[in-house]
C-alpha cells in the first residue's frame, strides 16, 4: 500500500512540475496575471528558496 501512494504522489508531482512553469509563463501572455503578481511570486520562491538553503547550511554545516 505505501508503494503505491508513493508512486501515487510522485506521479502528481510529475504533472505538477511540467503543467504549473507552462501555464505561468502563458499567464502573461493571455493577459490573466499582471506584472505585480509576477513580482510577487518571484518574491516569494526567493524567501522561500534562501529561507530552505540557509536551514540546510545551518543543519549540515557545510557548503558543497
Amino acid at each position: 500500500m505505501k508503494d503505491k501512494v508513493g508512486i501515487f504522489t510522485s506521479v502528481l508531482c510529475l504533472i505538477h512540475c511540467i503543467t504549473f512553469p507552462l501555464l505561468f509563463s502563458a499567464f502573461p501572455m493571455l493577459n490573466l496575471i499582471d506584472g505585480p503578481l509576477e513580482w510577487i511570486l518571484l518574491v516569494v520562491a526567493f524567501i522561500v528558496g534562501g529561507w530552505s538553503m540557509f536551514d540546510n547550511l545551518r543543519k549540515h554545516k557545510y557548503v558543497k
